[in-house]
């Protein structure tokens, strides 16, 4: 009641149920949702209704009940909540029995949502009398029929799906061939006249040689296609082809797409040949493409000295010698505009004995003062870390660093409190799992007492839990407690005071996802030119869906 109350009082139509206490089932504290659920069915202030990471199966059930007769509510986000495929069969029919609601953002992720749901969803989409602007069902364990079936429902409401700007299936489902053909067909039948701005499909079994029409999406933002097996081959040419014409790209996210040098150099070209992108987000990690790919690729940077082409390129993973990350360094410092680089895991130096150039990060940081945020963690070592941290004292354009997990022990953090008490740039601190015992912890504390910049320091848990587990006298765990305690509470601190920390909160959060706004407007279908239809092949037939209506249907 307290929450719904505040809500009110602030003119908020979102009601977050993740925030409400007593939402845990097993708290002793726990809420019956039968009754907030019930008002719901006529409610006519709330807009969107959100649940995430809260185990209440009957939540959804419920909401299948609101939506029978709630014409208000238009976002629909329900995250890990733990709920059967049932429930969700009856949310869709419950959709498809009330013709006048208002739901145009479908957000349901990491449940078992499965094929039957989806079939089903589909379905009810169909019968939509007005647009939808976000599709998401993220890692909802949906098959190649499900996924398949809700692409046929597509087709047959194309004032709907021409509506559709944000897609997003990945993680946890299974396109395969057939899948990817159905959602290749779709793509292909609205021709250049879909809005798509947002396609995610990362680790959905994705089949990119079977979506040639990839080209289509012309007004593409954010694509990405992570864990999809990129050949050499259609799929090369068509993600290429993509970033030759798309206009407003910004985000393209290729991580482990099981790309070589071969392989990436059509789409690499096609990038740095398209004149209109600019401040691109750019990933490449976990790729195979070794010393010879990020060669290639230091060659390409180089003559990016007079183009904002990147704002951010991930190279997470790729592994290669000192050589390649020096190469690689040298061409990042080329790149006009680079704000934000990201190279975690690109070598192994945690026990080496010494570096060829230990200096280079500091180099790259000095001489780039367009970076904003740097990431080097998981195998750096002391060797680059040390001297990295050295340069950084004076440094006045770096605003956030992480360089968690790489060993750099006690005396490491001794280097670490000289880094903190000089410099007044850095707001935002990742430094976990470096191996320190109850020493480092104390340097941490004492550098961090003058240091009134960093506001934002990631937890150090791995090292504190190891530290607690190390210790045996309990006046020495409770030191530790202490220690990590205040820690926390000094950065918490510093957020609240650092004027500028507002600010500089928001230029970082230019690199992660924004939240979708509610829609507080209903939206109309979207007017249908002639051409779209046209020629559209490999859906279902009628006398195919009738054989799968008594597996996949609800009865």
């Amino acid at each position: 009641m307290h929450h719904l109350q505040s809500l009110f009082t602030s003119n908020n139509t979102d009601l977050d149920l993740s925030e409400a206490i007593g939402i845990e089932a097993k708290s002793e504290s726990a809420i019956n949702l039968w009754p907030l659920f019930a008002s719901l069915r006529f409610d006519e202030y709330f807009l969107s209704i959100i649940l995430r990471k809260t185990s209440r199966k009957e939540a959804i059930h419920l909401l299948a009940d609101v939506m029978r007769t709630n014409n208000t509510l238009t976002r629909i986000y329900f995250e890990n909540c733990g709920s059967d495929e049932k429930y969700f069969v009856e949310l869709a029919w419950s959709l498809r029995a009330n013709p006048n609601h208002s739901i145009q953002m479908i957000q349901i992720s990491d449940v078992g949502f499965g094929s039957k749901a989806a079939a089903n969803l589909g379905e009810a989409l169909e019968g939509f009398t007005h647009g939808l602007k976000v599709l998401e069902l993220s890692n909802c364990s949906i098959t190649t029929k499900g996924i398949q079936l809700l692409f046929h429902h597509l087709t047959r409401n194309w004032g709907l799906s021409l509506s559709i700007e944000h897609l997003n299936f990945g993680g946890g489902n299974s396109f395969d061939k057939e899948g990817s053909c159905a959602l290749d067909n779709w793509i292909s039948a609205m021709k250049s006249h879909s809005k798509l701005k947002q396609i995610r499909l990362q680790n959905s079994e994705l089949q990119v040689n079977s979506l040639p029409n990839l080209r289509e999406l012309e007004h593409i933002v954010h694509l990405d296609l992570s864990g999809s097996k990129i050949d050499g081959g259609v799929g090369c040419v068509g993600v290429a082809y993509v970033c030759e014409q798309a206009k407003n790209l910004e985000r393209i996210v290729l991580a482990n797409c099981g790309l070589v040098k071969e392989s990436l150099e059509p789409i690499h070209e096609a990038i740095l040949g398209n004149i209109t992108l600019k401040n691109l987000k750019y990933s490449l990690a976990n790729n195979d493409l070794g010393a010879k790919g990020l060669s290639y690729l230091a060659s390409t940077f180089q003559k990016c000295n007079n183009m904002n082409r990147f704002s951010c390129i991930d190279l997470t993973g790729i592994k290669g010698k000192d050589e390649s990350l020096s190469e690689i360094l040298e061409s990042l410092t080329r790149v006009k505009g680079i704000s934000k680089v990201i190279l975690n895991r690109m070598v192994s130096k945690l026990s080496a004995k010494e570096v060829n150039n230990p200096g280079c990060l500091a180099k790259f940081v000095a001489e780039t003062p367009s970076l904003q945020s740097l990431e080097v963690s998981n195998g750096f070592g002391r060797h680059y870390i040390l001297p990295l941290l050295t340069s950084l004292g004076n440094n006045s354009h770096l605003k956030s660093l992480n360089i968690s997990g790489n060993a750099l022990g006690d005396k490491g953090f001794e280097e670490l409190g000289t880094f903190l008490r000089t410099n007044s740039s850095v707001y935002e601190l990742n430094l976990d799992d470096n191996r320190i015992t109850l020493t480092g912890l104390v340097s941490l504390r004492n550098s961090l007492t003058n240091n009134k910049t960093v506001c934002r320091l990631t937890t150090p848990i791995v090292d504190f839990e190891k530290i607690l587990a190390s210790e045996t006298a309990s006046e020495k765990k409770l030191a530790a407690t202490r220690l990590f305690t205040e820690i926390q509470i000094h950065s918490d601190k510093n957020a609240l005071e650092n004027s500028s920390w507002n600010q500089v909160s928001d230029s970082l959060a230019e690199f992660t996802e924004k939240e979708f706004t509610t829609p507080s407007t209903l939206e109309p279908l979207c007017p249908v030119p002639d051409d779209v239809g046209l020629g559209l092949i490999r859906t279902p037939s009628s006398d195919d869906i009738a054989k799968q209506r008594s597996s996949i249907y609800m009865p």
